[in-house]
């Protein structure tokens, strides 16, 4: 099951963009994946599973101490040179905020479907790039706006 993040609003407007129509948390999404396990595997491991879930995994304003191998080898970071240049000097930061968490909304969950089957879903997003992001376009339309 994934969820692209889209939010489903009509706002009605003529010869008009909006850039905080939606908020300001650009790219933010879930996915859910069903493990092979059953609920009674977990049975007295859930606070070790969430220790070790916090311990690797950076939340709030952390971050990775040094980018994966893996997200620096990934095609689409060449187009990072192509995103609103007030958001550019942050491709170093979002380096290494790839695989943490963040903090507000953004969770990391066990969960068990009607079949005691176990999954895991996830909520994040852009970090604080998104927002960055957002405020650059937005101080754009009230400059269009005038």
């Amino acid at each position: 099951m994934r969820n692209s993040g889209l939010v489903g609003s009509v706002i009605a407007t003529e010869d008009a963009v909006i850039p905080a129509a939606v908020g300001v948390d650009i790219g933010c999404g879930m996915a859910a994946i069903k493990t092979p396990y059953q609920a009674a595997q977990l049975e007295g491991k859930l606070k070790q599973i969430r220790s070790e879930i916090e311990a690797t995994i950076p939340v709030g304003f952390e971050q990775n101490k040094e980018a994966d191998k893996m997200v620096t080898n990934w095609q689409n970071w060449r187009n990072f040179k192509d995103l609103h240049k007030g958001v550019q000097k942050l491709e170093g930061k979002a380096l290494k905020q790839m695989g943490s968490l963040g903090g507000g909304n953004h969770f990391i969950e066990v969960c068990l479907d009607t079949e005691n089957q176990i999954w895991l879903m996830l909520h994040s997003g852009s970090r604080h790039i998104g927002n960055k992001l957002a405020q650059c376009h937005i101080g754009t339309a009230k400059k269009l706006t005038g």
